[in-house]
């Protein structure tokens, strides 16, 4: 789940009364997030590492038979690698955004929650 998602889940409106704290259960829901994202970040770093070993092992080999295939192998991991790249950079903002929301939220009250989240909601911060 996104981190923008969770924010509307909990968010309640200045005007709605309501009893139940919504802290607790958000804090569970982004402790959640941050896992999914650290397994994403892990699973992206390591295929990264991987084709790039691959691409350099196939340009040796290559060059020992010498096959002439080297710019098939560059071009083929020329444009997996920055599309990985950027789906990393997103995973790694998003994780690294839950866990500053994890950290404002576990020391504030429900209040303050509630602000934040109606900031985040807005697109401040």
């Amino acid at each position: 789940m996104m981190l923008r998602s969770i924010a509307q889940k909990y968010h309640v409106p200045a005007g709605v009364l309501s009893e139940d704290l919504a802290r607790d259960a958000l804090l569970a829901d982004l402790r959640a997030n941050i896992k999914l994202h650290s397994r994403l970040s892990a699973i992206l770093f390591g295929t990264i590492c991987m084709i790039t070993i691959i691409a350099v092992l196939a340009l040796a080999f290559d060059l020992v038979k010498g096959e002439k295939l080297h710019i098939t192998i560059v071009a083929a991991a020329g444009l997996s690698i920055p599309a990985l790249l950027e789906m990393m950079r997103r995973t790694v903002r998003e994780w690294s955004q839950t866990n500053l929301m994890v950290t404002l939220v576990s020391h504030s009250d429900e209040q303050a929650t509630q602000v934040l989240l109606k900031k985040l909601l807005k697109g401040v911060g």
